[in-house]
C-alpha cells in the first residue's frame, strides 16, 4: 500500500485515540463521565498494565503488526495502571475486533 494512502488512513485514528486519551485524563480527574455502554466504539483495549515498559512492548509488537495504538494512564481503586488502545475504524460495520483476535490479541471495546 503507497505511503500516502497508509497516512491518510491513519491520520483519522489517531485523531479519535487522542480524543479517547484526553477524555480518559478527563474522567480520571474527575470531570463529567457518559454512562457505561452507550454511543459507538472509539477503541479497543488490548492490555493493561502497573508497568508502563510493558504497556510501551505491546504497544510496539501492535505496531510492527500493522495496529495503530496508543498508551493512556488510568487510576483504578488508587493503582495507576498503562492501558494500550487501538483506535476503532470509522466503519461502524467493520469488525476490527475479529482483526486483532486473528492476529492473536484478546480485547474489549471502549465507547
Amino acid at each position: 500500500m503507497p505511503v500516502a494512502i497508509r497516512i491518510a488512513m491513519i491520520v483519522p485514528l489517531l485523531v479519535a485515540l487522542s480524543t479517547l486519551a484526553a477524555e480518559a485524563q478527563e474522567g480520571a480527574s474527575g470531570g463529567s463521565e457518559e454512562q457505561a455502554g452507550t454511543g459507538s466504539i472509539v477503541a479497543y483495549q488490548v492490555g493493561a498494565f502497573l508497568n508502563k515498559s510493558n504497556a510501551e512492548r505491546l504497544n510496539a509488537e501492535l505496531f510492527s503488526r500493522g495496529f495503530y495504538g496508543t498508551i493512556v494512564q488510568k487510576s483504578v481503586h488508587g493503582k495507576d495502571f498503562w492501558a494500550v488502545m487501538v483506535a476503532a475504524p470509522p466503519n461502524p460495520f467493520e469488525n476490527f475486533q475479529d482483526e486483532l483476535i486473528a492476529a492473536g490479541y484478546t480485547s474489549f471495546p471502549i465507547r
